[in-house]
C-alpha cells in the first residue's frame, strides 16, 4: 500500500475524519491575510497595481496573525 492511501486508511480506522479537518484548515487559514503576492511583468507600476487591485480585491482578507497547528501523534 503506498504511504499516502495508507495514512489515509489508518486515520479512517482511527475515526479522523480527514475532509473535515482539511475543510476546517481551509476556512481558518487560507485567506489573503496570510497570503503574499509577487507580480512580475514588463507593464509599468500603475498598470500592474491597477490589474492586482481589480483581480484580487475580492479575496477575504482574514486574520494578519500566524497559525498554530497542535499535532497528536506521529506526523
Amino acid at each position: 500500500m503506498e504511504g499516502n492511501k495508507k495514512s489515509l486508511v489508518d486515520a479512517i480506522e482511527k475515526g479522523i475524519d480527514l475532509r473535515k479537518q482539511i475543510l476546517e484548515l481551509y476556512n481558518d487559514y487560507y485567506h489573503g491575510g496570510l497570503m503574499k503576492l509577487v507580480v512580475i511583468g514588463g507593464e509599468s507600476l500603475d498598470i500592474l497595481q491597477h490589474w492586482v487591485v481589480e483581480l484580487f480585491s475580492d479575496i477575504r482578507q482574514g486574520s494578519q496573525g500566524k497559525p498554530e497547528f497542535k499535532v497528536e501523534g506521529p506526523v
